[in-house]
């Protein structure tokens, strides 16, 4: 009911958000992938009535809870569920990962990673990673590093670690000093930006959909994408489907910089009349 509403008032977008969304239906005897191919049937009309292109997205999700069922819906309805996932990795060294309790080793989000992306068609893939949490060594950034690359993140959140009062990590020893921790957290910020450019040129012919605030907007696949004036009849309508073409250009400081431009496909743009985005 809460979707049908937004799409009615005007919104092509719809994003599911919670803490450990994963876990969403165990307590009645469902699942959060149910709840998804549920959401994907609705017939969702706009304003004036009628039927309304419109996607669902999933703001974040742990990558060991992603499970067939919702993989091979991503994989069946590309036009209704974004191939944009947000999986916090924390670190990718298991020494590390035991200290934060977290319950899955680096083996086990990589093989995530993989099963996702053998289904989808050139999935986004962001994540949170912390640097500087106690005891991480020299070592365990250097394998961070290497799991980051080896999950083919598109986009990376880094964070140093802050030790808070009352948590368990508040009482463990072996403080990595905060000049390394800057250190690590520019190096895998560095690394991240090398990775969302190599992922921009890769989708190069790739077909998409964009929500647009004027003449540019966000992907499915959770990348900025301009559309030539020149190519949209009228006003900008509050989505359009496209083929999209990276043009990589030299700046003056030496670095490379994929822009993304979406050419309008033969589909008619989705309908939302001219409400929120």
């Amino acid at each position: 009911a809460e979707v049908e509403r937004l799409v009615a008032a005007g919104h092509v977008e719809v994003v599911l958000c919670g803490i450990h969304i994963g876990h969403w239906g165990l307590d009645i005897g469902s699942s959060f992938s149910a709840l998804l191919r549920r959401l994907a049937e609705v017939d969702a009309r706009g304003p004036d009535g009628e039927p309304v292109d419109w996607r669902l997205r999933v703001s974040s999700i742990e990558a060991t809870e992603v499970d067939d069922d919702m993989v091979a819906l991503m994989a069946d309805r590309p036009d209704r569920v974004a191939p944009h996932l947000h999986m916090p990795m924390q670190s990718g060294a298991d020494p590390v990962l035991r200290a934060m309790n977290r319950w899955y080793t680096v083996a086990e989000y990589l093989a995530a990673c993989d099963r996702i992306r053998a289904r989808l068609d050139r999935p986004a893939f962001t994540a949170d990673i912390l640097v500087g949490f106690p005891g991480e060594t020299d070592g365990d950034f250097a394998e961070t590093l290497r799991t980051a690359e080896r999950a083919g993140f598109t986009k990376v959140h880094v964070f140093p670690f802050s030790a808070r009062p009352g948590t368990a990590a508040w009482e463990l020893g072996d403080r990595v000093p905060p000049e390394a921790s800057r250190e690590r957290r520019a190096a895998l910020s560095e690394a991240a930006g090398r990775w969302e450019e190599a992922y921009r040129r890769s989708l190069h012919g790739a077909d998409d959909r964009i929500v647009l605030e004027g003449f540019v907007g966000l992907s499915g696949r959770y990348q900025r994408v301009a559309v030539d004036p020149d190519d949209v009849d009228g006003v900008p309508p509050a989505a359009i489907d496209v083929t999209i073409e990276a043009t990589t250009e030299i700046g003056a400081d030496g670095a490379e910089r994929t822009r993304l431009r979406g050419r309008p496909r033969a589909q008619t743009p989705a309908r939302a009349g001219g409400g929120p985005r």
